[in-house]
């Protein structure tokens, strides 16, 4: 590994979301909007107990935008799930659609109803259309090697080295990445650097503050 180091580089466990809450499902009356949850920027989770998704647009690079990395085919378009992140979802979008929302509609209807519950029916309201139109586009990944090379793809476990502690983590579509502490969004830095190395291989992870080393010490092919 390079001798060079990251400046002004962030406490070990931020890198991979763990250093606050991680992005874990709450019931819809305690969470809140998005706005000011904290952006992990290595991994692409919302790292508040308040938030499932990421938070849209706070990449500024595009997964596929490797530079020589690898193909240049988007990992997110079309989407592609693994079979837990598609389970997870459906049953997202059937407690939404079939329980909350018939919930915020009968409120509604309520003399004394609070403008609160009006946005929190139309937030709701717009989780459900945007489940819909993902879950009718998506593909499942294969349950077996995504890759015949030897190089990290998308749904792969893959154990790094990052700042001197080893880690396994799992690039996925940005809509699972809350699973799990293992799943990273596909669109963040840390997966954008990772995508088609080897084993043995030093990648550079685009931090704000400057490039920072990340080994990649195994790929599991199996998803």
């Amino acid at each position: 590994m390079s001798g060079r180091t990251c400046p002004d580089a962030p406490t070990s466990g931020s890198w991979f979301g763990v250093a606050g809450p991680t992005a874990v499902r709450t019931s819809d009356a305690d969470r809140s909007s998005q706005d000011g949850a904290d952006l992990d920027l290595f991994t692409g989770r919302v790292t508040t107990q308040h938030s499932q998704y990421r938070r849209p647009g706070a990449d500024h690079r595009q997964a596929g935008d490797t530079a020589g990395r690898g193909p240049k085919a988007s990992w997110t378009d079309p989407p592609r799930l693994t079979a837990r992140g598609r389970r997870e979802l459906q049953e997202r979008l059937h407690e939404l659609g079939s329980l909350r929302l018939p919930e915020l509609r009968a409120l509604l209807g309520e003399p004394d109803r609070d403008e609160r519950m009006v946005a929190e029916f139309a937030r709701v309201t717009s989780q459900v259309e945007e489940l819909k139109a993902l879950l009718g586009a998506v593909t499942d990944l294969d349950s077996g090697p995504q890759s015949g090379d030897g190089r990290v793809d998308l749904g792969m476990r893959v154990r790094i080295r990052l700042q001197g502690e080893e880690s396994w983590v799992r690039p996925v579509h940005p809509a699972e990445a809350f699973l799990d502490d293992e799943r990273i969004s596909a669109q963040s830095p840390l997966a954008i650097a990772l995508r088609a190395a080897r084993p043995g291989r030093t990648v550079w992870v685009d931090a704000p503050s400057g490039p920072c080393p990340c080994e990649v010490l195994q790929v599991d092919p199996a998803v």
